[in-house]
């Protein structure tokens, strides 16, 4: 996972686990998902937001963020 994010930490730390119960099993993340998130053209928050609004987001700040699309994935 680290190699596809190209060392881009702060994904890296959002995103690879650190802690797996012994016998914990995850899915593993389709092709080119991790590289996606590399991509030029992709932003990712990590972070809560207040609320969805008809063109994207409001972030924890207040900040409202206009988006093409919004991923939610666990």
């Amino acid at each position: 996972m680290r190699q596809k994010l190209k060392g881009n930490q702060r994904l890296i730390d959002a995103i690879v686990p650190t802690k797996f119960v012994v016998g914990c099993r995850r899915p593993t993340p389709g092709n080119g998902y991790l590289e996606a998130l590399n991509e030029e053209n992709v932003e990712v928050y990590t972070d809560m937001f207040q609320t969805i609004t008809e063109t994207g987001f409001v972030t924890a700040d207040g900040e409202a963020v206009d988006v093409d699309i919004i991923v939610c994935a666990t």
